[in-house]
């Protein structure tokens, strides 16, 4: 939620911008590896715990600050009051 947060803040207010379209991609591309870790896991009788790196803080914060920038493009999709 923080790192949501502070990437989101840090797009509206125009101090990070990238391109949504590397923003989307870069976005799937987590969403995607996160499924195929989760199946292999599954698929390997290890679905009792996710793999160590998907319960580091730094892997949690880094999926936060790229989804964040997810949540502010589209926020300027709808258009944002200035």
């Amino acid at each position: 939620t923080l790192g949501h947060s502070v990437t989101l803040a840090l797009s509206v207010l125009d101090v990070v911008r990238l391109d949504p379209a590397l923003t989307e991609l870069a976005i799937a591309a987590s969403v995607v590896w996160l499924a195929l870790h989760v199946l292999a896991r599954r698929l390997t009788g290890q679905a009792d715990g996710m793999w160590r790196a998907t319960r580091a803080p730094w892997f949690a914060a880094g999926f936060g600050l790229l989804h964040g920038l997810g949540f502010a493009g589209a926020l300027r999709e709808i258009g944002l009051p200035q």
